[in-house]
């Protein structure tokens, strides 16, 4: 089913509709359809993607226009014999022209890495040595392969930090007087914010921000004393004992901090 040295594709869309019914094809998902990235359009290309086994099945049934014994084929893959590994042989040198090119080459690559080397000058080194002595280039290629660094310059990223800035101080202030509410740490800033979790990633280029969250940000020491000043605050009696502020205060010996426990002791002094 060919023309000439193409793949006659509407011949074999033929015959997958003539061999399977189209109902069937619907429900597996496997009509031939003319687009060019389509299943049976890429099954017929020269390609280094996979096929499900119903794919292959269906496409070889059409083929020989019989039942397929999938076991008979398996049979006939096994006996196929595989031809002899090409070896390369590289262009005629002399060792002085190889020996400079590779002098070149290898200075390249320690400087640049693989894949700047290549670039300007370093294009017509790599083509030689690609000709005259590949396994040797693609070993050092190996070994002297870099990252390239990735820098994003669509974002310009101090304005961004002084954006951020702005609305941290807005959410600071706002809940400046408040005592109640959970603790304020980094995570319950960033949730403040517009993509807050992506912003995370990306301290080491907004400093600002970084060092406001560092500065402004409670741990727990700061949210037990918040607290505790809410409880003495809204508390009626003021002769509450020390034990009862605490459980007001949802705290207890034991959870207490240093710094918390040194806080209310400015309250109860004999405790």
């Amino acid at each position: 089913m060919s023309k000439g040295n193409y793949v006659d594709y509407l011949k074999i869309k033929s015959a997958i509709l003539k061999a399977w019914p189209l109902f069937w094809l619907s429900a597996m998902n496997l009509v031939p359809s003319e687009s060019e990235s389509s299943w049976l359009h890429c099954i017929t290309r020269k390609h280094r993607r996979s096929f499900s086994y119903l794919e292959h099945l269906v496409f070889i049934y059409a083929l020989k226009g019989e039942s397929a014994n999938i076991i008979e084929i398996l049979r006939c893959v096994k006996l196929i014999q595989l031809g002899k590994e090409l070896t390369y042989k590289g262009c005629t040198h002399t060792d002085r022209e190889l020996k400079g090119y590779k002098k070149d080459w290898y200075n390249l690559v320690k400087t640049r890495g693989t894949k700047i080397a290549r670039t300007g000058n370093g294009a017509a080194i790599y083509a030689w040595l690609y000709r005259h002595d590949k396994g040797w280039l693609l070993k050092v290629n190996l070994r002297y392969k870099q990252p390239i660094p990735y820098i994003n310059t669509r974002v310009d990223w101090h304005k961004r930090d002084v954006q951020l800035i702005r609305q941290l101080v807005e959410i600071r202030d706002l809940y400046l007087y408040d005592l109640e509410g959970p603790r304020r740490s980094q995570k319950w800033y960033l949730s403040h914010l517009d993509k807050g979790t992506s912003i995370e990633k990306q301290f080491n280029k907004l400093s600002l921000t970084a060092e406001f969250l560092r500065r402004y940000s409670e741990d727990v020491s700061d949210y037990q004393i918040r607290r505790l000043t809410y409880t003495l605050k809204n508390s009626d009696d003021m002769s509450l004992p020390r034990w009862l502020v605490l459980r007001k205060s949802g705290l207890n010996d034991v959870r207490i901090t240093e710094v918390a426990s040194r806080f209310l002791s400015c309250f109860y002094p004999d405790s």
